[in-house]
C-alpha cells in the first residue's frame, strides 16, 4: 500500500511538470500545447484532491470532475494538434450532464462502484471520440506514438469498465474490497501509461516545433514556396511512383530590374508574389515549386511529359501576362519566360542535368524576345500563336520592353 501511496504522490507532480512545460511551449505559438497543459494540470489536481481527502464526498466529486475536464482537454488537444474541428457538441453535453449526475451519485446515492465506473466511462468518451477523428491523420512517427498512447488510455478505462463493471459480481469479497481493488489497479495503470502518454505528448510537441523551424528554413518567406534547400529536400524525399521521370521548368520575370527601378522594390515584391500565385494555380497539386532567388522560379512535375510541361508553362505565362497590376501602381504589362526540360529520374545527377538544360531553354527564350516558353528541342508552338491572336484582339504588344 505504501508503494501505491508513493506513486499517487509522484504522479501528479510529474503531471504538473508536464503541464508547466506544455504551457511554456504554447508561448511558441503551439495552440495544442495550451490544451495539453490544461489537460495535464486538471488531471494532476484530480490526483491531488485524493491525497488529503481520500474518502470525503466533496473531494471525490472535485477529483472526478477534474479528471473529466482533463480528458476533455486531452481530446481538444488531439483535435487541435491534427488540425481537426474542435466543436464536438456531444462531448460538451456529456460533460455538462456528468457534473450534476456525479454529484448526485456521490452525495445522495452513495454508491462508490457506480461513481468510479461512471468516471472511467466519461473519461473514455472525452478522449475516445476525438481519437476516432484523428486516427488516420498521423503522418509522422511521433504522431503515431501519440495516437497509440492515447488509445491505450482509452482501452485501459474501457477494460476496467468491462472487468469490474460486468464481471464485478464474480469477484469474491465485499463491495468495498472491489472498489479499493478497482482504484488500486487504476492508479497503477495510470502511473505506467501516464509516463508513456506524457512522453509521447512532449515528443510530438517538440517534433512539431522542430518541423516548424525546419519548414521555415526551407521556405521562401515572400512567396511561401520552397527555397533551393527546400526544393532539394523535397526531391530527395520522393518515394515510389513519385520517383518516376517528369519535367523541370525554370522561369523568371522579364525585365524585372526595370520594374524595381521604376515602381520600387515593394511593388517588385508584389509582382514576385503574384508569379508564385500563378505557378501554384497552374501546376498540379503534386508538383514541387520553389523560388531559387530573385525572380527565378523552378518547378518539378513528376510523371509529366515534355508536352504537358510545356502546356503548364504556357498556361502560367498567359495568365501572368494578362494580370492587371494597376491596383499596386504598375501601369504596364509584365511577362515571364520559361525553359522546360525532361528529367529522366529524380536522381541528383539527372536532376542537375535537367535543370541545366531547362536553364539553357530559359536563356533561349530570353534571346528569342522574352515572353516565351522554350522546350528542350524547340519553342512551344502555342506561345507565338497566342500572342499574335491576343495582339489582334487588343491591339497591344504582347512582349516585354
Amino acid at each position: 500500500m505504501d508503494t501505491i501511496e508513493y506513486q499517487s504522490f509522484i504522479l501528479p507532480v510529474m503531471m504538473l511538470a508536464v503541464a508547466t512545460t506544455c504551457l511554456a511551449l504554447s508561448r511558441l505559438g503551439l495552440q495544442a500545447a495550451l490544451q495539453w497543459g490544461l489537460g495535464f494540470g486538471l488531471c494532476a489536481l484530480g490526483f491531488l484532491f485524493q491525497i488529503p481527502f481520500e474518502h470525503e464526498p466533496f473531494a471525490v466529486v472535485l477529483s472526478d470532475v477534474s479528471f473529466a475536464f482533463g480528458y476533455f482537454f486531452y481530446g481538444q488537444a488531439l483535435l487541435v494538434h491534427f488540425g481537426q474541428p474542435t466543436a464536438q457538441r456531444i462531448r460538451q453535453w456529456i460533460l455538462l450532464a456528468y457534473i450534476p449526475f456525479e454529484t448526485f451519485v456521490v452525495f445522495a446515492f452513495g454508491d462508490a462502484r457506480i461513481q468510479v465506473l461512471l468516471n472511467d466511462l466519461v473519461v473514455a468518451v472525452m478522449l475516445g471520440l476525438p481519437l476516432l477523428d484523428i486516427m488516420r491523420k498521423a503522418r509522422y512517427r511521433d504522431e503515431r506514438a501519440l495516437v497509440i498512447t492515447s488509445s491505450l488510455l482509452v482501452l485501459d478505462a474501457l477494460t476496467r469498465l468491462l472487468i469490474f463493471g460486468l464481471l464485478g459480481a464474480l469477484i469474491q469479497g465485499t463491495e468495498t474490497f472491489s472498489v479499493e481493488l478497482y482504484l488500486s489497479v487504476g492508479e497503477l495503470m495510470a502511473g505506467g501509461l501516464g509516463v508513456f502518454f506524457a512522453l509521447s505528448v512532449m515528443g510530438s510537441l517538440v517534433m512539431r516545433v522542430l518541423r516548424h523551424y525546419r519548414d521555415a528554413a526551407e521556405r521562401d518567406p515572400l512567396t511561401g514556396l520552397f527555397n533551393r534547400r527546400g526544393f532539394e529536400s523535397q526531391i530527395e524525399a520522393l518515394t515510389g511512383d513519385e520517383m518516376q521521370a517528369g519535367v523541370i521548368m525554370t522561369c523568371d520575370i522579364d525585365h524585372f530590374k526595370q520594374v524595381n527601378d521604376k515602381f520600387g522594390h515593394a511593388a517588385g515584391d508584389r509582382v514576385i508574389a503574384g508569379l508564385a500565385h500563378e505557378l501554384l494555380r497552374s501546376l498540379p497539386p503534386h508538383a514541387i515549386s520553389a523560388r531559387f532567388g530573385g525572380e527565378e522560379f523552378v518547378a518539378f512535375v513528376p510523371g509529366a511529359s515534355l508536352a504537358e510541361g510545356g502546356l503548364i508553362a504556357h498556361t502560367a505565362r498567359m495568365r501572368f501576362s494578362t494580370r492587371d497590376w494597376r491596383p499596386i501602381g504598375i501601369n504596364r504589362q509584365i511577362t515571364i519566360s520559361f525553359g522546360v526540360a525532361s528529367a529522366a529520374s529524380v536522381e541528383q545527377n539527372a536532376m542537375k542535368a535537367a535543370l541545366a538544360i531547362a536553364d539553357e531553354c530559359l536563356y533561349a527564350a530570353k534571346e528569342a524576345g522574352r515572353n516565351q516558353v522554350v522546350l528542350e528541342g524547340g519553342v512551344f508552338e502555342g506561345t507565338m500563336q497566342d500572342d499574335r491572336s491576343r495582339n489582334r484582339q487588343t491591339g497591344s504588344n504582347g512582349r516585354a520592353g
